[in-house]
């Protein structure tokens, strides 16, 4: 995760810089403020194009995340937590070293993106594989220490990358652009070292399977049946359903609580892709 995190302090003025230098982002916004909105393009408008552009490309990687987290965690369970988590820490290796390739292209730093995203299901697998190993008295303590793993990542990274990477590449003359294959080959290279880690780590499904006698053929025909509901839940409507739950007032009650915190990620979420770009725009952050 913190490999993810080293470009956060950067992306509005990577984002600002590809809608000035990238041929097809300057033909779309030209033609935006020319035809659609009858303006002249001019540098005020910089920031908010930086910032709209900005979001749809995290919305893309959003969007990616939420294919993958669907799925990876019913694939693990047939096919194994292990293989399935180092394909997605080699998806994000790839979106690394394709986006310090991606230099002023648009597109190839959206791709990098869409694979980031993807590779972020890691996380889920990594939840299931504490739950693999842990009895109801150790659970929720392991999955403590998975989500301040996961804090921890976003407090260190975001200022490690603004000072290490800043003092050592930053030239103010040339822009952050010249910093961009560096931060994806910092980033690549965490991932890689967490790769080489990961291959010490044994396969945690057979340990849960050793605690359930017989049941191999069972969990087959689970995994399957799981790996079709995984699918369902990429109709967004389903998340909201809760189908299993038999009992319609638990059912009435969690179909309530999901949509306030939908409503609550979906405020959360804005801010948090918006709020670097208010801080360039209003306080003039040079990040």
């Amino acid at each position: 995760m913190m490999a993810s995190t080293l470009m956060l302090p950067w992306l509005p003025t990577i984002i600002k810089e590809l809608c000035e230098k990238d041929v097809t982002l300057v033909a779309i916004r030209r033609f935006v403020h020319t035809k659609i909105l009858g303006v002249h393009e001019g540098a005020e408008l910089s920031t908010r194009d930086a910032s709209f552009i900005g979001s749809i490309s995290s919305s893309l990687m959003s969007l990616a995340q939420y294919v993958s987290s669907s799925t990876s965690g019913t694939m693990s369970d047939s096919l194994g937590r292990k293989p399935v988590l180092l394909t997605l820490h080699t998806l994000g290796i790839i979106s690394y070293l394709l986006w310090s390739a991606s230099g002023a292209s648009f597109i190839w730093f959206v791709l990098a993106r869409i694979l980031s995203g993807l590779s972020r299901a890691n996380v889920g697998v990594l939840s299931a594989m504490v739950s693999d190993v842990s009895d109801r008295e150790t659970r929720t303590r392991g999955m403590a220490a998975v989500g301040v793993a996961y804090s921890i990542a976003y407090l260190v990274g975001p200022p490690a990358s603004a000072w290490l990477l800043g003092h050592l590449f930053f030239n103010s003359e040339v822009g952050v652009s010249v910093l961009d294959p560096h931060i994806g080959l910092a980033a690549a290279s965490l991932a890689v070292l967490d790769y080489i880690f990961l291959l010490s780590f044994p396969e945690t499904a057979s340990v849960q399977d050793k605690n359930h006698d017989g049941a191999e053929a069972k969990k087959e025909r689970a995994s399957r049946r799981s790996f079709w509901q995984s699918l369902r839940l990429l109709n967004p409507l389903e998340l909201f359903r809760f189908r299993n739950i038999e009992d319609k007032i638990l059912q009435a009650k969690l179909q309530q609580m999901a949509q306030v915190f939908f409503f609550n990620m979906l405020l959360f979420s804005g801010l948090e892709c918006s709020l670097l770009f208010l801080a360039q725009l209003r306080f003039g952050y040079t990040g």
